[in-house]
């Protein structure tokens, strides 16, 4: 059986937005983050959950800002439930993330490593990504001599829009475009580097930056399998279509039943769903495990996920 949080209630907050995964809630001048376990896909709420996802989400954002620190601040302030929703705890544990007000860049800092998904799509038909020429004869799954920066517009709704650099430039200003650019693929070396040493495969991720005090901060989340594509490093194979461990086997499913985001929702089977559920606590614990088998993060492992 599916036990999956897909919406609550909170009657004492203010609710500020209901996202495709989150809930967003005013909080004592602050915001808190609520990550459900709902599932959106091609850009489109599916309206179902994978058990526990919201743990995860939020447990390896909140690693992942720890261990960004030193490059670039978050507005994250804690992931503890406030005592004064302290009878919501069953619930709210491990999902909750109470965070700064920010203002929020209307773009995306999407990095690939290598060529899969829209990029293969796009190369196919004409050489390029984002308007990045890249070499001819490439295949699928191959990886970029360098990381390569494909940025997309953020809509309020429907499918977001791939960019160029020099239209995220002018939409977020050019000074601040090339800092995130440059930013974004620090971040994604450093990621790539630890996640491979445990291995795992950084494919792509999409990053999402706010302004705090005139500051650039990262926000939403990070690195997660909802964000990025991972895969297992001992059964990676150029030219093939590739193991994951994210939500790519859910738009593989979908796209095989003939949905890609148009028209009413295709039903997913909780085989599926329950799939995604441990490769994603699986992620969470190959992140966030020290070496002597301790849990660095510890918020799925404390909450039952």
């Amino acid at each position: 059986m599916n036990h999956s949080v897909i919406d609550l209630d909170i009657p004492e907050l203010r609710l500020i937005a209901r996202g495709k995964v989150r809930n967003i809630y005013d909080f004592e001048g602050n915001v808190l983050v609520v990550t459900t376990d709902r599932v959106s896909a091609f850009d489109r709420p599916l309206g179902i959950g994978v058990p526990g996802k919201g743990k995860v989400l939020t447990g390896l954002t909140a690693f992942w800002f720890g261990e960004l620190s030193d490059l670039i601040g978050s507005y994250m302030i804690s992931t503890d439930v406030p005592c004064s929703l302290g009878k919501y705890g069953g619930l709210l544990i491990g999902r909750t993330m109470l965070t700064k007000r920010v203002s929020f860049l209307p773009v995306e800092f999407v990095v690939r490593g290598y060529l899969y998904g829209s990029a293969w799509r796009d190369y196919c038909e004409n050489g390029a990504v984002c308007g990045l020429m890249l070499k001819p004869g490439m295949r699928l799954g191959e990886r970029l001599p360098e990381p390569i920066f494909t940025p997309a517009l953020k809509v309020k709704s429907g499918h977001d829009v791939n960019i160029t650099e020099d239209d995220c430039f002018s939409a977020i200003g050019a000074e601040r475009g090339r800092r995130l650019k440059d930013m974004s693929i620090r971040i994604f070396r450093r990621a790539g580097c630890y996640l491979e040493s445990r291995g795992i495969i950084l494919a792509d991720t999409k990053m999402e930056f706010g302004i705090l005090g005139g500051q650039e901060v990262l926000v939403n989340e990070v690195l997660t399998p909802d964000c990025s594509r991972l895969w297992p490093g001992d059964r990676y194979a150029p030219g093939a279509q590739q193991a994951s461990m994210d939500k790519q086997p859910l738009r593989d499913y979908l796209r095989a039943e003939g949905w890609t985001g148009e028209g009413p929702v295709t039903a997913v089977p909780d085989d599926v769903l329950l799939r995604m559920s441990e490769d994603y606590k699986e992620i969470h614990r190959i992140v966030t495990e020290r070496k002597d088998g301790r849990d660095k993060a510890g918020i799925v492992a404390q909450s039952g996920c």
